[in-house]
């Protein structure tokens, strides 16, 4: 390489290295504050997570002197400008420009940390356009499915919005997914971008080739010690002749993986040539089938406290749960079984039942009761479940003191009970 060509390297990185403030003075100060200035897209939050400088809390502060981590760090402050510069950039904002000050704090040995962001100029979304390599039979049927319609609407590249390169991949994995969601199971998706720089406008073409319509053949299970094939490709739903759906391949993945028996699991397509039909490999890994566990603990009424559990994650070989534990005080005694029975119906139920047996003597009263619990519970997704149970509980109380103030589930009764209950979570971010 020539000088001139030196130069000019030399050039370019002086150009793209980050313009900061001059250096602080004493090297050894402790940062109390990290702000932002002029970061209207992004919150503070968003950004403090993307750099490497620390600010501590206000109880780590009470600590800080422990932890070096904490004290300014230059070198480290100057990568953090190239990160929140790359950040930027990878969200469609064409030359962002970021420094920093650095301002005294407080107290005389810590300081404040000060990123200015300069946003500058995005590129705007001027067209999404789609490009199918199939006939025409197969891409209409694909765009009239509801599949695909919901994943137009849900893609995160809008027209006429910021163009930003990190949503791509998302793009791309939505639309694919829709596709093999209707049934082609070697679908695949490509996208390309061209950048006006003038006019600071992206012209996205997303390219489709959605292979033939396909149906599950094989289904190959490995890794399963004690759990039969055909219980697992039952609560697996999977079934040879179905159409192929990349959403049944997830469930089933998910429904195996909540198995009690279950500790890990893979559902996928191996490799192999592409055709009408799709060989599925379910990997997996159980527990062990017993457990055992002791507890003890020591209380000011009832002195010594033990508890005794036993379980077996496969009875009868039928992919079932048996729990039996035991509860020992110097008062009370109780003896609880589970039985579960993981497929009642379908996949989404499990049936519980749970009887129990109790023993209380208190120096007012004694209590003895025996009955059985059993619960039906049904999961409708993964956002919601509801269960419907019904107790019986035979209770006899021999009372000692008759002045005595009896505790609330103290009843001298029959109990019988049925209760519906639901539950739904939605976890996302924001």
């Amino acid at each position: 390489m020539g000088h001139s060509s030196l130069f000019f390297v030399f050039l370019v990185s002086f150009a793209v290295w980050p313009q900061v403030a001059p250096a602080i003075t004493n090297e050894r100060s402790q940062i109390s504050h990290i702000d932002f200035e002029g970061n209207d897209s992004y919150s503070d939050l968003v950004l403090r997570d993307i750099i490497a400088t620390e600010q501590p809390s206000t109880l780590q502060r009470l600590r800080i002197k422990k932890f070096d981590r904490w004290f300014l760090d230059e070198d480290e402050l100057l990568r953090d400008v190239i990160r929140i510069e790359r950040f930027y950039r990878r969200r469609g904002f064409v030359n962002p420009n970021i420094t920093y000050r650095i301002d005294q704090g407080r107290k005389t040995n810590t300081i404040r940390v000060v990123f200015i962001v300069n946003e500058g100029v995005a590129l705007m979304t001027a067209d999404v356009s789609i490009d199918w390599q199939t006939d025409a039979e197969t891409q209409e049927k694909i765009t009239n499915g509801n599949e695909y319609k919901r994943a137009i609407k849900r893609q995160p590249l809008k027209e006429k919005r910021r163009y930003e390169p990190v949503l791509e991949a998302e793009l791309l994995g939505v639309l694919n997914a829709a596709i093999r969601n209707e049934g082609h199971a070697f679908s695949q998706t490509e996208i390309s971008t061209r950048i006006d720089s003038v006019s600071l406008e992206a012209f996205i073409t997303v390219t489709h080739r959605p292979g033939p319509l396909t149906y599950f053949d094989s289904i190959r299970v490995d890794g399963n010690a004690t759990a039969p094939t055909s219980l697992i490709l039952k609560e697996a739903v999977l079934r040879p002749g179905d159409p192929f759906s990349q959403r049944r391949l997830d469930n089933a993945q998910q429904q195996l993986y909540s198995h009690h028996l279950i500790r890990f699991v893979t559902v996928g397509l191996p490799e192999q040539p592409v055709d009408s039909t799709v060989d599925v490999s379910i990997r997996m890994r159980e527990h062990p089938l017993r457990k055992v566990e002791l507890l003890g603990g020591i209380g000011n009424r009832e002195l010594l406290r033990t508890q005794v559990s036993w379980s077996h994650r496969n009875p009868f070989g039928l992919m079932h749960n048996f729990d039996v534990s035991g509860r020992v005080t110097f008062i009370s005694q109780r003896v609880n079984i589970d039985y579960t029975l993981p497929y009642v119906g379908n996949t989404n139920s499990t049936l519980i039942l749970s009887p129990f047996a109790e023993r209380r003597l208190e120096q007012a009263y004694r209590l003895r009761r025996g009955g059985v619990r059993n619960s039906y519970i049904y999961q409708y997704g993964y956002k919601f479940t509801s269960t419907l149970a019904y107790t019986f509980s035979g209770n006899k109380v021999d009372v000692f003191n008759e002045r005595a103030t009896l505790p609330d589930d103290v009843e001298e009764y029959t109990i019988s009970a049925l209760e519906l209950s639901a539950l739904y979570a939605d976890q996302h971010l924001t």
